[in-house]
């Protein structure tokens, strides 16, 4: 019986170790299926302010140039630019870009909801503005592929020895001999 218990302790052990890796291996894949949805969330705000700055450029005025751009952004933010639209018009503009930098969630998008709020300010006047944002947020997502790159061979090295020890654990519990482990 003590045998047979501490088989299937070595049994629950193995299990225990091989659900763990799986919940590391997860995570990792998690952060790196999330960093390329933030790339891509940046991308689509880049190509959204051109949007507004060329509608601006054509004389609509800001709230009407947001407006405008809501059915032709990129899905990815489109829920964001829909609710700010909606926003702009029953609420202080102020409060309403703080949400719409707060929905996004990423340093730029403060930013650019501070060059918004300018828009809104000064008018059509502000083309140089969003301009340099759009161009700074193009920037941003340079550089964080750039780093996400960098990272990806250590990324990978780190889930194989990961992997490995993992096996080389479950191995040694499931396999192991007694007389080894006592």
């Amino acid at each position: 019986t003590v045998r047979t218990l501490a088989g299937l302790l070595f049994v629950a052990l193995a299990l225990v170790v091989g659900r763990g890796s799986f919940w590391v291996v997860g995570t990792v894949q998690r952060r790196d299926r999330s960093t390329a949805s933030e790339i891509a969330r940046l991308e689509a705000l880049a190509s959204w302010i051109e949007n507004v700055r060329d509608v601006l450029m054509a004389g609509e005025q800001p709230i009407g140039a947001i407006n405008a751009t809501v059915g032709s952004c990129q899905p990815v933010i489109r829920p964001y630019v829909r609710r700010l639209a909606a926003g702009l018009g029953r609420q202080e503009p102020e409060v309403v870009f703080r949400r719409f930098a707060d929905d996004i969630d990423d340093p730029v998008a403060d930013l650019v909801a501070a060059g918004l709020s300018i828009a809104i300010r000064r008018g059509a006047r502000t083309v140089p503005v969003l301009t340099s944002l759009a161009e700074q947020t193009r920037q941003q997502v340079d550089r964080r592929r750039l780093v996400e790159a960098e990272r990806a061979p250590t990324r990978r090295e780190v889930q194989a020895l990961t992997l490995i020890m993992s096996v080389l654990i479950v191995g040694l519990l499931v396999f192991g001999r007694s007389e080894y482990l006592d």
